[in-house]
C-alpha cells in the first residue's frame, strides 16, 4: 500500500511532517532514557558556540574571551542566542528549546533530498523517497536533534540553498535565486567552509541546464552568472566580519589549526617530534590577543607545511586513515556517545568515553552497507569521466574534505555531502533494476517461446 500521495507537490509537505515527527519522538524517547543533566551533551567544541552567544545577549557582539569571536563564525551562536533568549522568556530549559528547534529545520533536508534526487538525479518517485528513507535509517540529521553544534544547521541550509538554485533556474525565477544566495550566507556563517562552493555550483548549474534543457537560454545563463557572482560575496561574510574587526580577510582560524594543531602535531608525535610542536604552541600562546589572528595563521600554516614536507608518507597515511574512519562511522554513534558515553571505535585517553561492543556491531553493519555506497556512487562517477565540467565541480565541491581528513571526528564531518553520495549510488540501483528487470523479461519471452515450440 503507498502511503504517499499521487500528487507529487504533496509528498514535499508529508515528508517534512513526517521527519519532524520522527525527530520530535527521538528527542522524547531519549529525555525518557535519561535526565537531560545526565548527558554528555556539553562538549568542548559545545562551549565553543555557547560562550559568543550568551556574549552576544549580553553586549551584542559575538565575543570570546572579551574580543570579536574569530574562531567560530555567527550564523549558529545566533541561532542558539535565540534559544538562550526564549528560554529566559518562557521558563524553559533552553536546550530544549534548541533540540526542538533543530528537530523542525533539520526535517527540511527530507523534501529537499527528494527533490534533488528527482529533478537533478533523475530517480523515480520511490526511488527519491528510498534515498529519504535511508537518510532517516541512517542515523543523518535524526542524531545531531539533541547535539549543540553547527554540522547538521549547515548540512541542512546548505540542501535547502542547493535544492532553491536548482529550482529557480527550473522556473526562471529572480525571487528563488535570491533565496538561494540568502540561504547560501547564511549556510557559509554557519561553518566556514564554502570558499569553493560558488564554482562548484555554476559549474553544476551549466551541467543541469544543458542535460535537462539542451540549449542555454539567455535568461538561464544570466541567473547562473547572477547566481554565482552574488554567492560569491555571500560565502565571504565570515571573512569580511573579521577583516571589519581584526584586519584579516579569513573566514576562521579553524583552517590553520586543523592544519597544524591536529594533522602536523600527529605527525610529530608518531615521529616522536613532540619537542618542535610544544616550541612552536609556546609561541602561539603569547599570540592569544585576537589582533594577532593574522599572526597565528601565518605560523601555523607555514610550520604545518614544514611538517607536511618532511614527513610525507606519515602526513598521507594520517589523512587516509582519518578519512577513511570519518567516512565509515555510523551517524548513530552520536546517540550512544552523547547519551551512554559509549564509542565503536576506541576508549577515550581520559577514560570519559568507553569502547563498546554494542556500537562496535551497530559501527559495522553501517560500515558494510556504507561500502556498497561508496562503491556505487564511484561506478557512476566513473560513468561520467568525460563530463569534465561535472567531474571538475564534484571535486571542487569535495575539496573541503580534505581539512576534514585532518583529524577524526566522526560522522558529522561527511553530513553535508552524505545525501548526494546517497542519491548517486541511487542512479546505480536503478540502472541495476532497470536493467535486471528487462533482461528478466527476455529470459520469460524466450521461455514462452521454447514451451510454445515444444507444443
Amino acid at each position: 500500500m503507498n502511503i504517499f500521495p499521487r500528487n507529487e507537490k504533496m509528498i514535499y509537505g508529508v515528508l517534512f511532517v513526517a521527519g519532524a515527527i520522527v525527530h520530535l519522538l527521538y528527542l522524547y524517547a531519549l529525555l525518557r532514557m535519561a535526565p537531560l543533566d545526565t548527558w554528555n551533551w556539553s562538549h568542548a567544541d559545545t562551549k565553543t558556540y555557547i560562550g559568543p552567544a550568551e556574549s552576544f545577549l549580553q553586549t551584542g557582539i559575538f565575543a570570546r574571551y572579551g574580543e570579536p569571536d574569530c574562531f567560530r563564525p555567527v550564523g549558529y551562536p545566533f541561532f542558539l542566542s535565540g534559544a538562550l533568549k526564549l528560554g529566559v522568556l518562557t521558563g524553559v530549559d533552553w536546550r530544549i528549546i534548541a533540540y526542538v528547534a533543530q528537530a523542525i529545520v533539520f526535517a527540511l533536508s527530507y523534501p529537499v533530498i527528494f527533490f534533488l534526487a528527482r529533478d537533478v538525479f533523475g530517480l523515480t518517485r520511490l526511488m527519491a523517497i528510498e534515498c529519504v528513507g535511508f537518510t532517516i535509517f541512517s542515523g543523518a540529521f535524526i542524531s545531531y536533534v539533541p547535539i549543540i553544534m553547527s554540522d547538521a544547521m549547515f548540512a541542512s541550509t546548505l540542501l535547502t540553498g542547493m535544492a532553491f538554485s536548482f529550482y529557480a533556474l527550473q522556473r526562471q525565477s529572480i525571487l528563488w535565486s535570491l533565496l538561494y544566495i540568502t540561504i547560501i550566507t547564511c549556510s557559509a556563517t554557519v561553518r566556514p567552509m564554502l570558499g569553493f562552493y560558488p564554482a562548484a555550483a555554476v559549474l553544476m548549474h551549466w551541467t543541469y541546464v544543458q542535460n535537462r534543457y539542451q540549449v542555454v537560454n539567455r535568461f538561464r545563463f544570466f541567473l547562473m552568472i547572477f547566481m554565482l557572482v552574488f554567492a560569491l560575496i555571500g560565502v565571504q561574510a565570515p571573512a569580511l566580519r573579521n577583516w571589519i574587526n581584526v584586519g584579516v580577510f579569513t573566514p576562521s582560524e579553524s583552517g590553520s589549526i586543523a592544519l597544524y594543531d591536529y594533522l602536523a602535531k600527529d605527525v610529530l608525535g608518531f615521529r616522536e617530534k613532540a619537542a618542535r610542536y610544544e616550541q612552536i604552541h609556546e609561541v602561539l600562546i603569547k599570540q592569544e590577543h585576537c589582533r594577532m589572528l593574522g599572526s597565528r595563521i601565518a605560523l601555523r600554516k607555514k610550520e604545518a607545511m614544514g611538517v607536511y614536507f618532511d614527513f610525507p608518507l606519515e602526513t598521507a597515511s594520517f589523512m587516509f586513515y582519518y578519512g577513511m574512519l570519518n567516512s565509515i562511522e555510523t551517524h548513530w554513534n552520536n546517540t550512544l556517545f552523547y547519551l551512554f558515553r559509549q564509542t565503536w571505535y576506541r576508549d577515550y585517553a581520559d577514560g570519559s568515553v568507553r569502547w563498546s561492543p554494542v556500537p562496535f556491531v551497530i559501527a559495522i553493519f553501517f560500515i558494510v552497507v556504507y561500502g556498497y555506497i561508496y562503491a556505487a556512487a564511484l561506478i557512476l562517477l566513473v560513468a561520467m569521466r568525460k563530463n569534465m565540467w561535472l567531474i571538475a565541480s564534484i571535486l571542487l565541491f569535495l575539496a573541503p574534505f580534505a581539512f576534514c581528513a585532518t583529524n577524526y571526528q566522526g560522522a558529522r564531518f561527511r553530513l553535508w555531502f552524505e545525501p548526494f553520495i546517497v542519491m548517486a549510488a541511487a542512479v546505480i540501483f536503478q540502472k541495476a533494476h532497470v536493467g535486471w528487470s528487462l533482461h528478466r523479461q527476455v529470459i520469460i519471452s524466450q521461455y514462452i517461446k521454447f514451451i510454445q515450440s515444444c507444443l
